[in-house]
């Protein structure tokens, strides 16, 4: 059985609350039954819920749900009943903005995949029947130039035939953000369902890696490589994929960490914790990867990468020691 992700586990959660509301009584070996899961992980979620906190509420926010025994044991034949569910029992309802922000979001999407997608018409409409009529006002402000990936293949496909610079608009997978570049493509590779493009980007003059994708517009420019002689890391080169294979042990609780990572093999295991193995591009990304989640993996391999992590954290604190205190 494949091991369970973070979002599908957050999915059970936030159902599991009315559910229990509208069936007191039930033991965990049923709850467990009824939601596809085994009692051990049941019996985590019950607990999970125990110490939530709805935020507003301050230090009387948390759900009251008995579960357990009077010498405080917990089995499979234990009784569950929600006591004070701090409104969770209630249907989730968007407030006017966030309803306001969907269907800004819908139809910057509907000009990028055309007007037509009945999918996308049908949650609109939806979104739409939520507004109080003093809000139902068109939406005008998105403006997306519609760039599809193909198109993007093709241009860098001349630019690297050519040794051409490329303009681009390129949407940020960490900040969501839109930012104009100028990079100037080496190498292009497909990798699961996504076309990545290899490039010295001279706007933060250091290499990256592009996601087709991602790209919203995008034009041939005549200006002439100025990138550096030796073509970026050994990953960016043609035909080459990622040459180092990173193993990391990842604490209980944080497999959202490893769970976008490209072509990422995890094994999880029954305690929460969970085994991954991925490619990297190089040493120094693994440290610095492994820097930023100190708290949540312990990168096992390659050595190199743990070795440059480890001498980076002792600088820092031979940094922090030489500080003045106060």
């Amino acid at each position: 059985m494949a091991a369970e992700s973070a979002t599908a586990r957050l999915a059970r959660l936030l159902l599991l609350v009315p559910w229990l509301k509208a069936n007191p009584g039930i033991t965990i070996a049923e709850a467990a039954k009824a939601h596809r899961v085994s009692v051990t992980q049941m019996m985590s979620d019950l607990a999970e819920l125990y110490t939530t906190e709805v935020p507003g509420m301050f230090s009387e926010g948390m759900l009251d749900i008995a579960y357990c025994r009077s010498d405080f044991s917990v089995d499979g034949d234990c009784r569950i009943y929600v006591r004070d569910a701090r409104k969770l029992d209630h249907p989730t309802r968007l407030a006017a903005e966030q309803v306001s922000q969907l269907i800004v979001a819908i139809d910057a999407a509907r000009v990028s995949w055309g007007q037509s997608d009945p999918h996308l018409a049908t949650a609109r409409a939806k979104l739409v029947a939520l507004l109080p009529d003093a809000q139902l006002t068109p939406t005008h402000a998105v403006r997306v130039e519609a760039r599809s990936a193909d198109e993007v293949v093709a241009l860098v496909t001349r630019a690297l035939e050519s040794d051409l610079v490329l303009q681009i608009d390129y949407l940020s997978g960490g900040s969501d953000a839109v930012s104009s570049r100028v990079i100037e493509p080496v190498a292009m590779r497909a990798e699961a369902d996504k076309v990545l493009v290899a490039a010295w980007c001279q706007s933060a003059q250091d290499w990256r890696t592009f996601r087709a994708d991602r790209v919203t517009a995008a034009g041939i420019s005549t200006e002439p490589a100025r990138r550096p002689d030796d073509m970026g890391p050994a990953s960016f080169q043609p035909g080459i994929d990622f040459p180092i294979e990173v193993h990391a042990h990842v604490a209980a609780g944080s497999r959202w960490v490893v769970e976008d990572l490209p072509a990422a093999a995890i094994i999880g295991h029954a305690d929460g914790t969970c085994d991954v193995t991925f490619r990297a591009g190089s040493a120094d990304w693994v440290a610095r990867w492994a820097l930023r989640f100190a708290d949540r993996v312990s990168v096992t391999a390659p050595t190199a990468a743990v070795d440059l992590a480890q001498a980076r954290a002792r600088k820092l604190l031979e940094l922090l020691a030489d500080q003045p205190l106060g």
